[in-house]
């Protein structure tokens, strides 16, 4: 017989083993997750030269991640599979590349569905859940793969929950700021809560270790929104507005200066805002929430928000608010219906998914619209380097078309030739008039040109005359043109793109 003392201490060190599993299969349960829920989404891309539409740019190679949402689709950020020809899934301590495809992007959110062509071919796939309460302060983890494959974390704390505009999202969204203790190798790394999905990294600066994230509720909302019958998307008012602190502008506008509130500027035509504001309307409330001279107000979840977020992370395209306003002295109430900012009713469209340009070439002129992405292929420095004329559309008229279909047409360059002689150093003019006749769109430019069999004349915003191109030598000019600058083609219509271009 073993001494009591024996069997009491074997009894004591196996209740102790047991104790320590509880305690580490959490973690280890979680490890496991990730491990089957992070993938690496490697993209090749390639886009279009804005400035020369037929070339194509050199294809590019991008490595940020994902994270598995259902059975076999995969969470990411758009901005990483833009233009993208091929997206390969890699799982951790693998190296084998699984094909994916696009099945739904939005870039006014900057996130994107890719759905696995063969999941089965994957090792066990699991899903994580979305966070439910993650505020200023919260410690979180950053979860990506090192360079052997394995998971790679690091701990962050949130130091900022604001409402922001960046270039790869329409309009103002709802951002978290971390502050990690890891390099993160990728967009899209996933953000961590007490193991449920907190947000994906959009960009991130390591030299100040900051990384700006897409948090969970507008994750919600698009997968959620992505799952039912129809996708609708973020919700847009439609009007422009500024802060309203000028106590002379408040008596002006006849607002009491204690009331808070802000002033419209400006309404889109055919929107919610159309319909029920007026510029110089002051909004003193908003879906129920009171709104201070700054444009603020005092969200449900996290805190003192701008007024942006109100409209896009708690509404749906097609729902209707109720704002307080004061009009001419007046307190009203007004009903505003929600829609979708759709980049194609943009006088000047943004095109921030890169989707290939319009263009016409005769007697080496270059015809396109004007888009968001064409200034931006100046570089950081288009305030400053591209034609100011053009800045001055970008910056206050890009979103206010007089009519439907209303778009900036320009001279973008001038392809030097016999025929062109004295006009080589033209480009980024604006067109009001080809063949006689005013253009508010390539399509009016396409129509006339067919209808006149070839470019005749042309008229710029900044010239008072016509330039004239003879009709008997132009057909020979297209012909030489063409072989010198080693254009396919000399027209792209949008009726005429192919599945894949």
């Amino acid at each position: 017989m073993r001494p009591i003392c024996l069997v009491r201490t074997v009894e004591r060190a196996a209740a102790c083993l047991i104790t320590l599993c509880i305690l580490q299969n959490p973690a280890r349960a979680l490890a496991d997750d990730m491990e089957r829920s992070l993938v690496r989404v490697v993209v090749t891309s390639q886009g279009y030269d804005p400035f020369i539409p037929w070339q194509k740019t050199p294809p590019v190679m991008h490595r940020g991640y994902g994270v598995l949402i259902d059975s076999n689709r995969v969470l990411t950020v758009a901005q990483l599979i833009q233009n993208s020809t091929i997206i390969e899934l890699q799982q951790g301590m693998s190296g084998e590349m699984h094909p994916a495809v696009v099945e739904l992007s939005d870039v006014d959110a900057n996130l994107a569905i890719l759905r696995i062509v063969d999941p089965a071919g994957m090792k066990p796939l699991v899903s994580l859940p979305m966070a439910e309460k993650v505020s200023r302060e919260s410690r979180v983890q950053i979860v990506q793969l090192n360079d052997t494959g394995e998971i790679s974390r690091g701990d962050a704390k949130i130091v900022d929950i604001s409402v922001n505009d960046f270039a790869t999202t329409s309009g103002s969204i709802l951002v978290f700021t971390a502050l990690a203790d890891i390099n993160v190798n990728g967009q899209g790394a996933v953000v961590l809560h007490e193991g449920a999905v907190a947000g994906l990294i959009m960009w991130y600066d390591h030299n100040t270790r900051i990384g700006t994230m897409l948090p969970y509720p507008i994750l919600k909302h698009f997968v959620s929104d992505a799952a039912g019958e129809r996708y609708r998307g973020f919700a847009a008012a439609g009007f422009s507005w500024a802060p309203l602190v000028d106590p002379a502008e408040r008596r002006y506008l006849k607002v009491d200066k204690h009331s808070g509130g802000i002033v419209v500027l400006t309404v889109r035509p055919r929107t919610g805002a159309a319909e029920a504001l007026l510029p110089q309307d002051v909004i003193l409330e908003w879906d129920g929430c009171a709104i201070d001279n700054l444009g603020f107000y005092d969200d449900r979840d996290f805190g003192r928000l701008a007024l942006p977020y109100l409209i896009k992370g708690h509404r749906y395209p097609g729902d209707t608010v109720e704002a307080k306003i004061v009009r001419n002295g007046e307190l009203k109430t007004v009903h505003i219906p929600l829609t979708r900012q759709a980049d194609e009713q943009m006088l000047i469209p943004d095109n921030s998914a890169g989707a290939r340009a319009e263009y016409l070439v005769d007697g080496g002129f270059l015809i396109r619209e004007l888009t968001g992405d064409y200034m931006r292929a100046y570089g950081d420095g288009w305030l400053a380097d591209a034609d100011a004329r053009l800045v001055h559309y970008s910056l206050t008229r890009a979103d206010k078309p007089e009519q439907p279909g209303d778009r900036v047409v320009i001279l973008s360059r001038v392809l030097a030739d016999s025929i062109n002689v004295g006009y080589q150093s033209m480009r980024d003019q604006v067109i009001t008039h080809v063949n006689g006749e005013p253009v508010r769109n390539m399509a009016d430019v396409f129509r006339l040109v067919e209808q006149h069999k070839g470019l005749r004349r042309m008229r710029m915003l900044s010239m008072s005359i016509d330039i004239v191109l003879d009709p008997e030598t132009i057909d020979s000019a297209n012909r030489r043109i063409m072989r010198t600058y080693q254009i396919p083609s000399l027209r792209f219509k949008r009726t005429e793109t192919r599945t894949r271009d």
